[in-house]
């Protein structure tokens, strides 16, 4: 998207994320956006299946959403290349 505050929400989310798991609920609340806001900026970074239930892999697959206890709610975590991420971004410190 060419609209710099969907970006900007989906970095603040995906900040959010890295330091605990988050349902969109939770992520809302934190930034003061919509929950169909929260959805459409993390889009880019969670695989999701298509019409047919095939899996569609994002470019950059930062984040995973994944079902907690039975909770209606999904939470939104780290993917393994997210937390490589982080923690190729430590290292240089």
């Amino acid at each position: 998207s060419t609209d710099s505050r969907i970006g900007l929400l989906s970095v603040e989310c995906f900040l959010y994320v890295a330091q605990e798991s988050q349902t969109i609920a939770q992520l809302a609340q934190k930034t003061g956006a919509d929950a169909a806001s929260v959805n459409k900026a993390i889009y880019p970074f969670i695989p999701k299946l298509d019409k047919e239930g095939y899996i569609i892999q994002p470019r950059i697959g930062l984040l995973k959403r994944k079902k907690i206890n039975n909770q209606r709610s999904r939470h939104i975590m780290l993917s393994k290349l997210g937390v490589k991420l982080l923690e190729l971004s430590t290292c240089d410190e």
